[in-house]
C-alpha cells in the first residue's frame, strides 16, 4: 500500500504543472545579494560597526532608455542579516527588460554597476548572468548569487 501511495504521489506531482498551463508555477528568481566589506574585512552593512552604510546612504537606480529610474514599489533594496553577515539585497525589475543595468551609489564616494541578464517567459523570470563593474561574476548554474564588494 505504501508503494502505491508513493507512486500516486509521484504521478500527481509530475503532472500538476504542465507546459500548456500558463497559470501554474510562477517563479521569480531575481535577487542579488552583496556583502560590503572594507579592505580589512569589516562588514560595512553591520549597523553595530562604526562607519557602516545605512540603507539611506545607498542609492539604487535602474538605467532605462539612458535615464536613471528609482526601483518600482516592492522592489526597493533592503539590508538583511544572513547569519551575522549583513547583505544588501538588490532585486532586478522584470518590467524594465533585459539586460538590466543597476547603479549603486555610495554617497559621494563611488558608484558601482550591476548588469543582470534575465530570462523572461510566461511563468518564470530569472537572472541568467550578473556582471559587476564590467566583469562577469556569476553565470546561471554557479550557485547562490551572493557576492562581496570591497569599499
Amino acid at each position: 500500500m505504501k508503494i502505491f501511495r508513493l507512486k500516486l504521489l509521484a504521478v500527481i506531482i509530475l503532472s500538476s504543472c504542465g507546459k500548456d498551463d500558463s497559470t501554474c508555477c510562477t517563479n521569480f528568481d531575481i535577487t542579488v545579494n552583496l556583502a560590503v566589506k572594507s579592505d580589512d574585512n569589516k562588514d560595512l552593512l553591520n549597523p553595530n560597526n562604526a562607519g557602516s552604510y545605512k540603507l539611506g546612504d545607498i542609492k539604487v537606480q535602474y538605467l532605462v532608455d539612458n535615464a536613471l529610474q528609482n526601483p518600482s514599489k516592492g522592489l526597493e533594496p533592503s539590508i538583511i542579516d544572513d547569519f551575522n553577515q549583513y547583505l544588501l539585497r538588490i532585486t532586478a525589475d522584470p518590467a524594465k527588460g533585459s539586460p538590466q543595468t543597476i547603479t549603486l551609489s555610495w554617497g559621494s564616494l563611488s558608484t558601482d554597476t550591476l548588469l543582470c541578464e534575465l530570462s523572461i517567459s510566461n511563468n518564470s523570470t530569472s537572472i541568467t548572468s550578473v556582471h559587476l563593474n564590467g566583469n562577469r561574476i556569476w553565470l546561471i548554474g554557479d550557485g547562490a548569487r551572493n557576492f562581496t564588494l570591497f569599499k
